[in-house]
């Protein structure tokens, strides 16, 4: 999967592509679920001829049953990369804070209840600090 005006593999292509293989849906269905008019565009960016469409991440994550945050994230990094730099650089380091105020908020709030469906397990504290500490990009 070569890009338009580069020699590289698209990434991007190559994720879609090996989704769509996996798919049972054809890829004419898989198009109109993701809100193509046709099969062709499709065609042209799993080839790499052409780059998936902000305004289309969606659907075709949704179709394709993908993380639409890590498809969204890919295509910035493969199509923007000095915008996905912008926001890493100013937006992250916020929803990190939030993220472990977050945690810190139900932490607390499952120690102080006594109802046992309301208590976090080590394990699930466990993942809200792993999903936090993610590397970006991961």
């Amino acid at each position: 999967m070569r890009t338009k005006n580069e020699d590289e593999v698209s990434q991007v292509a190559v994720l879609i592509d090996q989704q769509i293989n996996k798919s049972e849906l054809r890829a004419a269905a898989i198009a109109r679920n993701a809100g193509f008019k046709g099969h062709q565009m499709l065609s042209m960016i799993r080839h790499g001829v052409s780059r998936l469409p902000f305004e289309r991440i969606s659907g075709l994550a949704r179709s394709l049953e993908l993380d639409e945050d890590r498809l969204f994230r890919d295509c910035l990094e493969e199509y923007q990369p000095a915008t996905l730099e912008l926001i890493d650089r100013n937006y992250m380091p916020r929803f990190n804070k939030a993220a472990e105020q977050l945690h810190e908020a139900l932490k607390t709030a499952g120690r102080r209840t006594k109802h046992p469906s309301f208590r976090l397990s080590d394990d699930q504290i466990k993942r809200i600090k792993s999903i936090i500490a993610e590397p970006k990009g991961e």
